[in-house]
């Protein structure tokens, strides 16, 4: 559409309507301005939606503990996992407090599964929610590695 309106202004100026063609490029002009500045404002809004939605987890490193984007996780970090949070990654519970996980995205039960570390069940995976309680985890696998990941690839 706007190389026609360059096609029509150029005409303009060609058939001698210096007058015409100059308001139709200065309206091009004006309109591509517009459309660049929306556009660039949709990218940083798009970006900031991104950030805000990504999940945080925390996480035990070098004896203090911090908040990291879930992507940043690597094997063996202690993963601090309470109420409500979405569990990043796969983890070997090593310490637990009236801990439950709702499985259902993998398993499809609909009551949540008490965890503790004395259990033969001592694992917790990635895409489960914490149903209440609170735990700590030592993470075994992460990304394609985890249960969710796997049933992914097939």
């Amino acid at each position: 559409m706007v190389i026609l309106l360059l096609i029509a202004s150029s005409i303009y100026f060609i058939s001698g309507k210096t007058g015409d063609g100059i308001f139709l490029a200065s309206a091009i002009v004006l309109v591509a301005g517009i459309s660049l500045y929306q556009d660039s404002r949709s990218r940083n809004a798009l970006q900031k939606l991104k950030d805000f939605t990504q999940p945080l987890c925390k996480v035990i490193r070098n004896g203090t503990t911090i908040e990291i984007k879930s992507e940043e996780l690597v094997i063996g970090d202690s993963l601090i996992v309470e109420e409500g949070t979405f569990i990043a990654a796969d983890a070997e519970i090593i310490q637990s407090n009236d801990f439950s996980v709702n499985e259902s995205i993998l398993t499809g039960e609909s009551m949540s599964v008490f965890k503790d570390a004395s259990k033969e069940d001592k694992f917790i995976y990635k895409g489960t929610t914490v149903a209440s309680g609170l735990a700590i985890a030592t993470v075994i696998s992460i990304g394609n590695e985890t249960k969710l990941g796997k049933i992914g690839k097939v």
